[in-house]
C-alpha cells in the first residue's frame, strides 16, 4: 500500500463526516460501495442505539443508509470529529481502518436539545474499478454518550 493509498483512505473517512455535517447527500453516497455492510450501535447492552432502543441498526444498500441519514440529520446540526486512524492493508485493493470519532448533535427546533457520542469506526475499505477507495463495511461502536438521543429519531419527509 502506498502513501497515496493511505491518504485516499483517510480522505474518504473524513469525506463521510463532512458530507453529513454539510448535508451533502450525493457526497455521502459516494463514500460507500453498493452493496455495503454498515452497522451502527451501542456496542454494549447498557448503551442501546439511540434510534432503536437497543442493538445495532444495519444497512446493506448505500441508498437506504443515505436516505436514513438524511431523515435523521437534515433537521439537526451536526459536527463529526474524526480522530486518529490506523490503516492496515489486507490484500491488494483492500484495507482495514480504525478511527476514533466524536459526534456533537443539536436540534435548534427542540429547545437546543443536544446529543454527544464518542466511539470507534471499524472499516473495510476497497479500491473500486474507477480507482477510488470507498467504505465497503463499517461498524460504529459507541463507547459513551450524553444528552438526548431522541433528536436522532428519523423524521418523515
Amino acid at each position: 500500500m502506498t502513501d497515496g493509498d493511505e491518504r485516499a483512505i483517510r480522505a474518504v473517512i473524513f469525506d463521510y463526516a463532512w458530507a453529513i455535517d454539510f448535508k451533502d447527500w450525493p457526497a455521502l453516497r459516494a463514500c460507500f460501495t453498493d452493496p455495503c455492510d454498515l452497522a451502527y450501535g451501542g456496542g454494549h447492552p447498557a448503551l442501546p442505539h439511540p434510534h432503536e432502543g437497543g442493538g445495532d441498526i444495519a444497512f446493506t444498500r448505500r441508498d437506504d443508509f443515505v436516505d436514513y441519514i438524511a431523515r435523521t440529520h437534515a433537521p439537526i446540526r451536526s459536527f463529526h470529529m474524526m480522530g486518529a486512524s490506523a490503516i492496515a492493508p489486507e490484500e491488494p485493493g483492500v484495507a482495514r481502518a480504525r478511527t476514533y470519532g466524536r459526534l456533537v448533535l443539536a436540534d435548534p427546533e427542540a429547545g437546543g436539545a443536544r446529543f454527544e457520542s464518542a466511539g470507534v469506526y471499524e472499516d473495510v475499505v476497497v479500491r473500486e474499478p474507477d480507482g477510488a477507495w470507498r467504505l465497503h463495511a463499517r461498524k460504529y461502536t459507541r463507547l459513551w454518550s450524553d444528552g438526548d438521543p431522541a433528536i436522532l429519531r428519523p423524521r418523515e419527509g
